[in-house]
């Protein structure tokens, strides 16, 4: 198959963009105490497969089972914003201090992240903040899930390092955002494609991604998420906008980037 025959990202590639997007994760730790689930700044795929994350200081975990959870929230206030959950499960191992100004570095060359600030490099710190400090512990992964509107899905850590982020998750929220508010005759003409009976709901825009446009559709009988793929996968900014022009049916007009047609 090829990528211009794939209509959606694989599973692998949709969690990766996840663990881009999701800027905070819950990180549950089965301890006998049954204490609450601990918000970890900092989760991070490692090239050997594990993840590392950030715990607090005073949380002895070493050795402990452990589950990551990463949420992937709509840009926009819809009645069901959670868009796909993904639960990483694993065993729980500090990272040694003197390893961990080089992990440090590695994550910060790959996503700057200001949590990478607050994490302890030695006995005495250093830490910008000293009211919250936390230790770098990495998380060796046992199992991968991911859940969806349409079901839940198993994902091989192999396929999970192979995949990549999508190239416009990073700024998707913020375009979504602003389709939404600024561009609306674009949403109408995306809903036009939609069949009759959905096209009585409230249509907002969900997503983007290299493969087509997400619509979130709200309606008495409940939500209904719809894909509307591109003719074939895009990988920047320029092939975006003309493929969102050939969906609103307008190949040669001016379109949501401002593109305009070339005129000889």
């Amino acid at each position: 198959m090829t990528l211009a025959d794939c209509a959606a990202p694989t599973t692998a590639e949709r969690i990766r963009s996840t663990c881009v997007r999701a800027s905070g994760a819950l990180l549950a730790i089965e301890r006998a105490d049954g204490a609450e689930p601990l918000t970890t700044p900092l989760h991070h795929l490692l090239a050997d497969g594990s993840f590392a994350v950030a715990v607090p200081v005073d949380c002895d975990a070493d050795g402990t089972q452990a589950v990551l959870e990463l949420a992937d929230y709509a840009p926009l206030p819809l009645r069901e914003p959670v868009r796909s959950l993904v639960w990483i499960r694993g065993r729980l191992h500090q990272v040694p201090l003197a390893a961990v100004p080089g992990m440090l570095d590695g994550i910060a060359a790959e996503h700057p992240n200001p949590a990478l600030l607050q994490v302890q490099t030695s006995e005495s710190g250093p830490v910008v903040d000293d009211d919250t400090r936390y230790l770098l512990a990495r998380l060796d992964i046992e199992s991968v899930v991911v859940t969806d509107s349409t079901g839940a899905e198993a994902v091989d850590v192999g396929a999970l390092l192979a995949a990549r982020p999508d190239p416009f998750c990073a700024f998707e929220s913020c375009w979504i955002r602003h389709l939404d508010t600024a561009h609306r005759d674009v949403v109408t003409r995306l809903a036009a494609r939609l069949p009759a009976r959905l096209r009585r709901g409230d249509v907002r825009p969900l997503g983007v991604d290299r493969y087509g446009v997400r619509l979130r559709v709200e309606s008495a009988d409940g939500d209904r998420d719809i894909r509307l793929p591109f003719r074939q996968p895009v990988d920047d900014v320029t092939g975006l906008g003309q493929a969102i022009r050939v969906l609103m049916g307008c190949p040669f007009g001016q379109g949501v980037t401002g593109l305009r047609p070339r005129r000889d």
